[in-house]
């Protein structure tokens, strides 16, 4: 193997591990605090960013950024986008509580978000019953 096929192997090993690691931190962590004897692992895994969709959808309306990047193709950039038209929208409104995204499609009002993310992430929100 020659050295720059040896680096690339070595890099692609460093990322699995860190991709390891960090799916593995729910279940340490929740075995560090007590949950792991009254939640099965299945439970803690699936608690993972980007693991935990459909099980526990999220609602755009009030998700923080952070939960938001576990959506398909929402990264940080779009994610603080839609928290921050969020904002703008209500406080254009007046109303700091009120549902700005009443549909999946209504999400196509935030820049850089248009209708294939859209579908894309579809399935993994939930929207407050009108």
């Amino acid at each position: 193997m020659s050295r720059p096929q040896r680096r690339k192997e070595a890099d692609r090993l460093r990322r699995l591990n860190l991709i390891a690691a960090v799916a593995l931190l729910p279940l340490a962590a929740a075995a560090i605090i007590g949950y792991a004897t009254t939640t099965s692992v299945d439970e803690l895994a699936a608690s993972a960013p980007g693991e935990r969709l459909l099980k526990n959808q999220l609602d755009p309306n009030t998700a923080p950024w952070w939960e938001l990047t576990s959506l398909p193709g929402i990264g940080e950039t779009r994610a603080k986008a839609i928290v921050e038209y969020r904002t703008r929208v209500r406080a254009k409104g007046g109303d700091p509580h009120a549902v700005v995204f009443r549909c999946a499609t209504d999400i196509e009002a935030v820049k850089g978000i248009g209708p294939k993310t859209v579908a894309r992430i579809a399935p993994y929100l939930a929207f407050p019953p009108e």
